[in-house]
């Protein structure tokens, strides 16, 4: 993880991507080449507030992982203070509020991703560099913060994709907002569960049988919890 890519994977990717797309179009006699500038600089100008929130976010994670070092610092203060079993629910909760109060869902894994990578060999005490192997809580809170992140960035109300996609249908953005919210708030406290779950077996059973069982917990319990609110309503 520490020597990964990631930003000339994304890279690829959207070359990838756009190269599929104009194909695509192209054979299927959408669009001429004179369109290309127009669609590049329209499509920019509509991402532009993504593009910086994401430069502003590698720039903070950097900060936040070589420069402060918060991951082990929190690792020390959490050490003998909060069961393992907790942290997953933990990050998940941490990322959902972070996501849910910057509107977006990249926020979340820019900022706590970089802690995460940091904070668990110091607080299993596991040295530097680590194998993956050596820790089966990482994938967990890697998860964690990438769920909490989709549940934040579906609560918020100012919310990147929310404000597109009611914009995109013709939709009143607070309609739209007011219908996630019911869906979202029985899917984050069932989460909080199935991952309160993964960590309190993830020693004793690994991380295959602990992620099953989280998934079914949660998700019997987010049913159970969206009956319970058809049969109030």
């Amino acid at each position: 993880l520490p020597h990964s890519r990631i930003y000339f994977s994304f890279f690829m990717g959207g070359v990838c991507a756009v190269a599929g797309t104009l194909g695509y179009y192209f054979a299927r006699k959408r669009i001429v080449l004179s369109d290309i500038p127009h669609f590049f600089s329209t499509g920019f100008l509509l991402m532009n507030s993504s593009l910086m929130m994401l430069i502003f976010i590698w720039t903070l994670s950097g900060i936040i992982r070589d420069d402060l070092k918060t991951g082990i610092y929190l690792a020390n203060l959490l050490v003998g203070q909060v069961s393992v079993a907790f942290v997953p629910l933990m990050f998940f909760a941490l990322a959902a509020l972070i996501a849910t109060l910057m509107g977006t869902a990249w926020g979340a894994p820019g900022i706590l991703i970089p802690l995460a990578l940091e904070m668990v060999p110091s607080f299993l005490g596991l040295p530097i560099p680590l194998e993956l192997a050596q820790a089966p809580m990482l994938p967990a809170m890697i998860g964690a913060i990438i769920s909490g992140a989709v549940v934040g960035n579906h609560l918020s109300p100012v919310s990147d994709i929310s404000v597109m996609s009611a914009t995109s249908v013709g939709a009143y953005h607070l309609d739209l907002v007011r219908a996630q919210i019911q869906l979202t708030i029985p899917t984050f406290f069932s989460s909080l569960l199935g991952f309160y779950i993964v960590g309190l077996t993830l020693s004793e059973y690994g991380p295959m049988t602990s992620s099953l069982l989280g998934v079914v917990v949660g998700s019997l319990a987010n049913i159970l919890l969206l009956r319970g609110l058809a049969f109030m309503c």
